[in-house]
């Protein structure tokens, strides 16, 4: 089956364990993927916007794409539940070579899993969005739930 013949996967999570459990699934099942990152690769991308909720990053897009992405993209994503593809990263946050081919996937889940707890089990405030700027709890995790479905959408479980 090549990879045009089949179409990524509509996904959507509610909470960030969810994202967790359906990884589990990825892992116990196998998959194969459509796009261009193994599971490896794109739970080591995932984790740095989680991450950026808690712990401070250098990362922060340029003051009109903020805005931009803020008054217009910010609600189109939220009632959608979709992100498109192409957009870039900061190169921090694209997924290292040790990740490719699925190499170190345990180590990748180990570390998606911490973020999840670390962004779960935070009190108080989060800090700003590098893209969307400041947010509340509910919109930070709908934002990085969207983002996760939007990655994990092009691998494709092997019992479908």
């Amino acid at each position: 089956m090549s990879k045009k013949s089949v179409k990524k996967l509509k996904l959507e999570f509610e909470k960030l364990p969810e994202v967790v459990a359906y990884v589990d699934k990825l892992r116990l099942e196998g998959y194969h993927k459509i796009g261009n990152w193994s599971l490896a690769e794109i739970l080591d991308h995932l984790r740095f916007p989680i991450l950026a909720a808690t712990r401070p990053t250098d990362f922060k897009a340029p003051f009109p794409v903020r805005v931009m992405a803020k008054l217009v993209l910010f609600g189109l994503v939220l009632r959608t539940k979709r992100m498109s593809s192409g957009m870039s990263s900061p190169k921090k946050a694209l997924p290292g070579d040790r990740f490719k081919d699925d190499n170190d996937l345990e180590l990748a889940y180990q570390n998606f899993c911490k973020a999840v707890e670390e962004f779960c089990s935070h009190t108080g405030e989060y800090l700003p969005n590098p893209i969307f700027g400041k947010l509340n709890r509910d919109h930070y995790e709908a934002v990085q739930c969207i983002h996760c479905a939007h990655h994990l959408g092009f691998l494709i479980p092997d019992s479908k």
